[in-house]
């Protein structure tokens, strides 16, 4: 069976990583995690048993990836993940549903949703392809997703309008180039 290889070749790794963290001597454990699929029945025609995975202590934190990118089933149960994880302590943290369209949904409806991954035992929110056009509005609030208070607080606030200041360059960095420093080039 397929969970049995990705299963062998985590325990591998984790050896490999208990190994250097014993080398090394300095308490810490080495953590791995794993980003998956939506949902188990998915995760394991991939062979990644995440119950299996996560009931031998392979792994220390998972990131829930939302869309359905060689899914059969497809959907997304992040409670499913919280009752596998929780009660061995590893941790999780469901990927918002942010980028289905050009343009992101309403700010105010990703918060809400950060919120309710947090109120259903989330240990915190992840995001995936979080580059368009106005990055800039986009990150100042998702780097504040670990923050819950303020996360409540921006419900109560009015979207300010934005502000651009253009330049050409930036400590030695073309920024209005055909590739800007944010896409990795």
């Amino acid at each position: 069976m397929w969970s049995d290889v990705v299963t062998t070749f985590m325990r591998e790794l984790r050896g490999k990583l208990d190994q250097e963290q014993a080398r090394r001597a300095d308490g810490k454990r080495i953590e791995l995690s794993a980003m998956v699929l939506g949902n188990h029945y998915d995760n394991y025609q991939y062979g990644v048993d995440v119950r299996r995975l996560v009931g031998e202590g392979l792994l220390d934190e998972i990131f829930i990836y939302p869309y359905d990118f060689g899914a059969k089933k497809g959907g997304y149960d992040p409670e499913s993940f919280r009752e596998v994880c929780k009660p061995k302590g590893v941790r999780f943290r469901p990927c918002g549903l942010w980028s289905e369209s050009p343009t992101y949904p309403d700010l105010k409806d990703q918060i809400k949703q950060g919120l309710s991954f947090y109120e259903a035992g989330a240990d915190g929110v992840c995001y995936f392809d979080a580059s368009v056009g106005d990055i800039a509005q986009w990150s100042s609030v998702y780097s504040r997703f670990g923050h819950i208070d303020e996360m409540r607080a921006w419900l109560e606030r009015t979207k300010p309008a934005l502000e651009y200041s253009f330049f050409h360059l930036l400590g030695g960095q073309v920024r209005d180039g055909r590739f800007p420093p944010y896409w990795g080039g």
